[in-house]
């Protein structure tokens, strides 16, 4: 492909709506229908993050590709000018996105601006080729180029991170802790509660994504509750707006946690139910229960002894 005045002019335009908007954001209200474009940037970003990473394949290889293929050179120019404009418009939509709110933290900040930094090196390793740069120069793009891929591992990262929290990808090789508390030992909320909000709850409300305000990873934050008013009511589970959320029929845009993440089991809901209903006191120990209480029960039930 020939990257033709046409073609550049349409990534600097993209690239520069990119620009006016960081300098401006603050100031920027998005109406409700852009609002529909931002949500589809988890979508879209798969299409950028696999034509860069065959468009940077490819430019390894494209040495011994050239001898087999004549026209090899105008393919890898046509894959890598699409993923500098997906990348760039994938750029637009997430910053779309963000404008919904619920976005903070050093892991969204990382995610942001790098993925900004992709879209403006792909931008000019484009204009390497636009221009004919001298192949003296030619080094400069191959750095350039490896420099793109590394930038979309971080932007994938952080990305992943505020999607689905952190160490999500290495998790798996952790060493996994046995579920089973102390009686003696074990605190009702750090040791019972807290992980079942960290594992359901908090990859949307953590201090990096924090959905309508609201943070579920310490006691402190979750007291606070969000913009939504108070998580929860001690003494009163089923006006609780934690239950009631949790219990709302799974079709329900309001459910949470909403419909394709994992949710709780019955045993989770009633044993979050049982703690609020006993008072949702942050520093009681478990051993301060009756076997025969519903809570202790509950706990019981979700983990063992």
């Amino acid at each position: 492909m020939i990257i033709k005045n046409s073609h550049f002019n349409v990534l600097i335009g993209l690239n520069s709506f990119i620009l006016f908007f960081i300098l401006f954001e603050k100031s920027i209200q998005i109406p409700a229908f852009l609002q529909v474009f931002g949500r589809m940037h988890p979508l879209l970003l798969h299409f950028p993050i696999v034509l860069l990473i065959l468009s940077w394949l490819l430019y390894l290889f494209r040495r011994p590709l050239e001898k087999e293929i004549p026209n090899a050179s105008r393919f890898i120019n046509l894959i890598f000018y699409v993923s500098a404009l997906t990348i760039a418009i994938t750029a637009i939509f997430g910053l779309l996105l963000s404008k919904e709110g619920g976005f903070e933290g050093e892991a969204y900040l990382w995610h942001k601006y790098s993925g900004v930094g992709l879209s403006f090196l792909t931008l000019g390793l484009i204009a390497f080729i636009r221009f004919n740069i001298s192949s003296k120069n030619r080094l400069l793009f191959t750095v350039g180029i490896n420099l793109s891929f590394i930038l979309l591992l971080i932007v994938g990262h952080f990305g992943a991170t505020l999607t689905h929290g952190e160490d999500f990808v290495f998790a798996p090789l952790r060493e996994k802790k046995s579920t089973e508390l102390n009686i003696e030992d074990a605190m009702v909320f750090e040791d019972a509660v807290l992980p079942i909000l960290q594992a359901k709850c908090a990859g949307c409300h953590n201090a990096d994504k924090a959905k309508v305000g609201l943070i579920l990873t310490d006691s402190s934050s979750i007291l606070k509750g969000g913009e939504n008013g108070k998580v929860f009511i001690a003494g009163n589970a089923l006006t609780s707006l934690m239950i009631e959320r949790i219990l709302m029929d799974i079709d329900n845009e309001h459910r949470m946690p909403p419909k394709g993440k994992p949710q709780l089991s019955i045993d989770e809901v009633s044993l979050l139910r049982s703690w609020i209903q006993s008072g949702g006191k942050f520093d009681v120990p478990l051993s301060a229960f009756r076997e025969q209480d519903t809570l202790f029960q509950s706990v019981k039930a979700v983990y063992g002894f």
